[in-house]
């Protein structure tokens, strides 16, 4: 499997929707603003787990601006993918409902749900 149709698989299992709120998002050739673009994230980083690169049962769809926060762009991971069974465990299965823990900078919980 190439990673374009990995993405695409992704794409269509959380259909078109931020996994996170349910927000639908759109693809790069679709999108006019930032706020609306969709980004496939991957579970383990692909440096991580790079069996996972290709496995879109371990990749998520998500904005643009939850990639970022759960990448830890904007200075560390504040968008925390959870497995809800254990939320001491990050999720590691797409296929499952996930536990989406927003934190800010310090910490605090800002919100969180279970998709």
């Amino acid at each position: 499997m190439t990673e374009a149709q990995c993405r695409a698989i992704v794409w269509d299992r959380d259909e078109g929707k931020d996994r996170a709120t349910g927000i639908p998002v759109y693809r790069a050739h679709e999108c006019l603003n930032l706020q609306h673009l969709g980004e496939v994230h991957h579970l383990k980083g692909r440096r991580v787990m790079p069996e996972w690169k290709k496995d879109p049962d371990r990749q998520v769809l998500l904005s643009h601006a939850h990639h970022e926060l759960a990448t830890g762009t904007w200075g560390g991971k504040l968008l925390k993918l959870l497995d809800p069974d254990d939320p001491t465990m990050p999720a590691t299965d797409a296929r499952k409902p996930i536990l989406f823990v927003r934190v800010d900078k310090h910490g605090t919980e800002l919100w969180r749900t279970i998709r």
